[in-house]
């Protein structure tokens, strides 16, 4: 009787570090507007201030995660509008940034890209791989900006072919101006859930309810 009540006792246990190991392991999608491909030759600016037109700009896209999550990578279809070799810069600096009252704040994380795919293309993201272990908080708005790295950068950020809608934002030296709701660049953004800590203190009560009975059987 004794055997098949530890048996029982140890079922919860089980059950709380199997939902703790795959919530941790699995990498899921946080946020995304686009499968792989992307509108050719359709998006918003990335370019340099010598750029007759249309200047300096910057490209931000906002995403709310929905649960708790620790930050993977993230793809975006970022693109070269200039002409290798005789006109513009294909290069770009891209941040993962908090949220300051409705636009980017803060930098989290930064990625310098290169050597991008043409914009006449539908395919060709760049893959950012976290290296900071970003936590990204349930229910809090973040940023993914692309900043021209150069005078002449002339980059487009290729539209998502996924219809989505929300908020983007463009700098152009001096204020952000909204576009809201508008169908956002392309960007596929994916972390490993994080359990909630009801969730993480079960699995840490089943060990040690585990190892408490072990260190009984063995006495």
């Amino acid at each position: 009787m004794k055997k098949l009540f530890r048996s029982f006792l140890f079922l919860p246990v089980v059950a709380s570090l199997a939902c703790f190991s795959a919530a941790s392991l699995n990498a899921d999608t946080v946020f995304s507007t686009y499968d792989g491909t992307y509108y050719s030759s359709n998006g918003r600016f990335v370019t340099g201030n010598s750029v007759g037109f249309p200047g300096y700009e910057e490209t931000a896209v906002a995403f709310t995660p929905t649960q708790n999550y620790s930050l993977s990578q993230i793809s975006l279809g970022l693109t070269f509008d200039g002409v290798a070799g005789a006109f513009g810069t294909d290069g770009a600096t891209v941040t993962l940034q908090s949220d300051a009252a409705g636009v980017p704040g803060t930098v989290l994380e930064s990625w310098s890209v290169s050597g991008l795919p043409p914009s006449s293309g539908t395919s060709g993201s760049q893959t950012l791989t976290d290296v900071d272990n970003i936590f990204l908080a349930a229910n809090t708005q973040y940023w993914v900006v692309a900043t021209p790295s150069a005078n002449d950068t002339l980059d487009l950020w290729n539209t998502g072919d996924g219809a989505v809608f929300g908020n983007e934002e463009i700098w152009n030296g001096s204020t952000w101006t909204s576009l809201a709701p508008y169908d956002l660049a392309a960007v596929d953004i994916t972390g490993s859930a994080v359990p909630e800590p009801a969730s993480l203190a079960l699995a840490l009560g089943g060990l040690a309810i585990a190892a408490g009975l072990l260190r009984r059987r063995k006495a």
